[in-house]
């Protein structure tokens, strides 16, 4: 499990410890992530009503059922705007959600988005009152430890961290703080989509995971341009576990050597994909990730990635998400 293998981490490695005061139990619910990123991000014609009802109770009883730990639900400044002014009854709205979700069995990571400063200090006022901040990350993308309010004291919080700072220290003195970081993947297969934008025919078949270069071969001999060349370009990959971990490895590495935790994010796929192959998709990445040692954060509940179906209340995993929890388990 998870969350013995973190702690046999911290454990069998001299002084990993002891410059990286994040709390053990809150690496381990970042080891099951999933995101949030319908709630609260940004869409104007998103009434109030619709923002308090669009995740239930029966929502967060379901993802925990489903073996998700934590849940990172992002924020953009729109959602709590009314004619460019913080709206206090839709800013309410956001701790109150932050309680549902916050509790014995899921963290919450909080992603804010770049927002004005004043918004954002609304933001941070709205959260001085919530009671489990014991089960609080923030990820903000415009603020610095400095201007962390002192009520957040002591929250982890989540720093970017791309390929290329990879050949330099952590910028950034707080070791309570968890590095995020995405990776190449199978684009073609994960979006469905040509770079042009274009969506995979359906006249060709499915596009499957692991690539069958064969069968490629042949879908690319109807295209043309651009789109033949990408095919192709899947065709000759080799995407399998051995590839993901390899591709992992600098990040764990930088961990390691600079004591740090790091966390992968950003990885998901269509949900119109087809579904054995989205399976061995996700059982592949967190196989890779569990072997490292790696917590991950996959995407997402709704959306273009969906790992659920229906509305709020009515929801349900699909059975491909199940691969997740097996790979992380292996």
């Amino acid at each position: 499990m998870l969350a013995l293998s973190m702690f046999g981490l911290v454990l069998g490695v001299v002084g990993w410890q002891d410059s990286q005061p994040v709390p053990i139990r809150t690496i381990t619910a970042l080891g099951r992530c999933i995101d949030i990123d319908d709630w609260f991000s940004g869409q104007q014609s998103y009434s109030t009503d619709l923002l308090a009802g669009s995740y239930s109770d029966a929502d967060r009883d379901l993802l925990v059922r489903s073996g998700f730990t934590s849940v990172r639900i992002f924020v953009d400044a729109d959602s709590i705007l009314v004619n460019g002014n913080v709206d206090s009854a839709r800013l309410k709205l956001l701790p109150t959600a932050i309680t549902k979700f916050a509790s014995d069995d899921l963290f919450v990571v909080l992603k804010l988005a770049e927002m004005d400063p004043k918004v954002r200090a609304a933001v941070y006022e709205s959260l001085s009152g919530l009671r489990r901040r014991d089960r609080l990350v923030i990820q903000d993308a415009g603020a610095t430890v400095s201007d962390r309010p002192r009520n957040l004291e002591g929250v982890t919080t989540v720093r970017p961290l791309t390929r290329e700072a990879l050949t330099k220290p952590p910028t950034d003195s707080d070791a309570n703080a968890v590095y995020a970081f995405t990776m190449e993947g199978p684009r073609l297969f994960q979006t469905q989509r040509f770079r042009s934008g274009d969506r995979w025919p359906v006249r060709l078949g499915t596009l499957i995971y692991p690539p069958d270069a064969s069968r490629l071969r042949r879908m690319a001999a109807e295209l043309d341009g651009d789109s033949k060349s990408e095919v192709l370009d899947y065709a000759k990959s080799r995407w399998n576990v051995e590839e993901l971990r390899r591709q992992m490895e600098p990040f764990h590495a930088w961990g390691r050597q600079h004591r740090r935790y790091v966390w992968l994010t950003g990885f998901g796929c269509d949900a119109l994909a087809d579904s054995s192959s989205r399976a061995e998709y996700f059982r592949q990445i967190t196989s890779a990730a569990s072997s490292l040692q790696i917590p991950w954060c996959v995407g997402s509940v709704s959306g273009p990635f969906a790992l659920s179906r229906g509305e709020a209340s009515s929801r349900s995993i699909r059975s491909e998400a199940s691969a997740l929890i097996s790979g992380t388990d292996r």
